[in-house]
């Protein structure tokens, strides 16, 4: 599992990121706060995700000590 506390980063910044998870293994989890994670996408029922390296699962508001944030899954 993988966490990046990505609320203040820039896009270039996440793009870099993306590229290094890259060569995560299949399996690995990936939580963002506030940002997703660049070409993360939700699958296709109809199987279209090919070169898909990361499912977009969920985005859910949590309360953290400085307020409400959004988690990315």
């Amino acid at each position: 599992m993988i966490f990046c506390n990505s609320t203040c980063f820039s896009a270039d910044m996440m793009q870099a990121i993306y590229e290094k998870t890259l060569a995560c293994k299949k399996g690995t989890w990936f939580v963002t706060m506030s940002k997703r994670l660049p070409n993360a996408k939700e699958l296709d029922p109809n199987g279209s995700n090919e070169g898909l390296h990361w499912e977009f699962i969920l985005a859910i508001k949590l309360t953290m000590s400085w307020g409400k944030a959004t988690v990315n899954l």
